[in-house]
């Protein structure tokens, strides 16, 4: 559906060779979806039709609710064979064959679109058995010097955000956006996801040499003994809270993908704070990344990346 919105380059700046190399592979990955949707169809159909029937019994006879598969048990059977998905698919091959058989008693003239249906749908396990045995992990050349050095000046200027907007007027607490357009305004709003964002940004950028151990353990007290202030519901933190002071803001409520992405930095914050313990090797690569992003400024002076960046000190192009 997307490919015909990708005719046309989504951003300037992309040569014509490069977006047609992308239309093309975009193309290829589209044509193989479409394939392989089609050649699952009917064991998708049975698949959800099974799933449709459980839920009603159970719901009904109010047994086996909680009846499910760990991924430990998953991992213990391994790579079904040959044999095996056809086992498994069984379903999915009866009822497309058997689709096609009352299509074409129904309809005789198109027997040779259900004979082709048909075969499709019969080698649908041999073709899921044959993707299950593909090796993803082709051989990549490593990143040229060039490449890790852009990386990291992306990530610096991304830092800078964190940065800058986490300060003492955000109650230490990283706002949910900046609005560049049509003017500039910061967003006074703030999410547990965008807490976790912040902790972890800090650690890493300890990690990268961009700032000292005890700066980012110093933001991090900040950050942390704001959050103990916020007003919770049942030890959860609510989803979106005022940076100004630190109200609820409604409706409230709790989010269970963001407490969840909250969760998650906090156990990465963790471990990092525990390898902290011992002492620190200088990385002098932070200074490199903050010496080239001036050099490239100064460069090139007029070419800010946003409007922010040429009105404010801030600005993703400063260093």
């Amino acid at each position: 559906i997307g490919l015909p919105l990708a005719v046309l380059p989504g951003r300037a700046g992309v040569t014509s060779r490069s977006h047609l190399q992308a239309l093309l592979g975009d193309s290829a990955t589209a044509f193989a979806r479409i394939v392989l949707a089609t050649a699952l169809l009917a064991d998708t159909a049975a698949s959800h039709l099974d799933a449709v029937t459980r839920s009603l019994v159970r719901l009904r006879s109010g047994r086996h609710l909680l009846e499910w598969m760990t991924a430990s048990q998953s991992r213990g059977n391994g790579l079904p064979g040959l044999a095996q998905h056809y086992r498994i698919m069984r379903v999915g091959v009866a009822l497309g064959l058997g689709g096609c058989i009352l299509l074409t008693a129904l309809n005789p003239v198109v027997w040779g679109l259900t004979l082709a249906f048909a075969a499709l749908w019969a080698l649908a396990p041999a073709l899921a058995w044959s993707i299950g045995r593909l090796n993803p992990t082709h051989r990549r050349a490593p990143l040229t010097e060039a490449e890790t050095t852009d990386l990291r000046l992306i990530a610096r200027r991304t830092w800078r955000y964190f940065e800058s907007f986490v300060t003492e007027d955000s109650q230490f607490r990283p706002p949910d956006n900046f609005q560049e357009i049509p003017k500039p305004i910061v967003a006074c709003r703030t999410s547990s996801t965008n807490i976790g964002l912040d902790l972890l940004s800090v650690t890493l950028a300890a990690e990268m040499g961009w700032m000292g151990q005890a700066e980012a353990i110093t933001r991090l007290e900040q950050t942390l003994a704001t959050v103990q202030r916020l007003h919770r519901f049942r030890g959860h933190l609510y989803n979106w809270y005022d940076t100004t002071d630190l109200h609820v803001l409604a409706p409230a409520y709790v989010s269970t993908v963001d407490s969840g992405n909250l969760a998650g930095h906090l156990i990465a914050v963790a471990q990092t704070c525990l390898r902290w313990q011992n002492p620190p090797v200088p990385d002098l690569r932070g200074v490199r990344d903050a010496r080239l992003l001036a050099l490239r400024v100064r460069s090139k002076p007029g070419t800010g990346s946003s409007l922010a960046a040429r009105q404010h000190p801030w600005g993703p192009d400063r260093p």
